[in-house]
């Protein structure tokens, strides 16, 4: 079985199952094993986690990048780490010719120009996207949330040749700035 976790130590379900698709009716479980180690700092355990994902990989990575902080410490642990991989931005645009996400796209080309990276953008129709193949993905995967949608369009667009991955945004990630020291 295919390991989405390290050791599987994060593991989750719906009833009495692991890592199966999602069940209208039941409940959802996730089970957490323990550190076998100590822990590093953050930055150390970004940096092991890449590797890891390095080794254990059996396609390239294509890392998401929407120009924020979360996604580019996704980016600079690969990079510590020696790990290749395509940082990845979503431009998202509407029927109207309208760019919708301009300044997420112009942090992501900064970050790259910074880091000497090719970044590739791939386009998606937002309109299209809500009328067609969200509600789709909200009876497969019962999800609700229009920002999880749009990171499974680059999961299922890509899965066949790469392993897609990103940053969450929970951690509360500052970008270091001549502003804020």
């Amino acid at each position: 079985m295919f390991e989405y976790s390290y050791n599987d130590h994060y593991k989750w379900g719906f009833n009495d199952n692991f890592f199966n698709r999602p069940e209208r009716e039941g409940w959802f479980q996730v089970q957490l094993g323990s550190c076998e180690r100590p822990h590093g700092t953050f930055r150390e355990e970004c940096v092991n986690t890449a590797k890891l994902l390095g080794e254990r990989l059996d396609k390239p990575i294509r890392a998401g990048l929407s120009g924020g902080s979360d996604s580019q410490v996704v980016c600079l642990s690969l990079m510590e780490a020696g790990v290749p991989f395509t940082p990845t931005a979503l431009k998202l645009n509407s029927m109207d010719g309208r760019f919708l996400n301009k300044f997420d796209i112009d942090g992501a080309v900064e970050f790259c120009d910074k880091h000497n990276l090719k970044l590739d953008v791939v386009e998606l129709d937002l309109d299209f996207w809500y009328t067609q193949r969200y509600m789709q993905l909200v009876h497969d995967y019962c999800i609700i949330s229009p920002e999880i949608s749009v990171q499974l369009y680059l999961v299922e667009k890509f899965r066949d040749t790469h392993c897609y991955i990103n940053g969450g945004g929970d951690p509360m990630i500052f970008k270091k700035t001549d502003e804020n020291g």
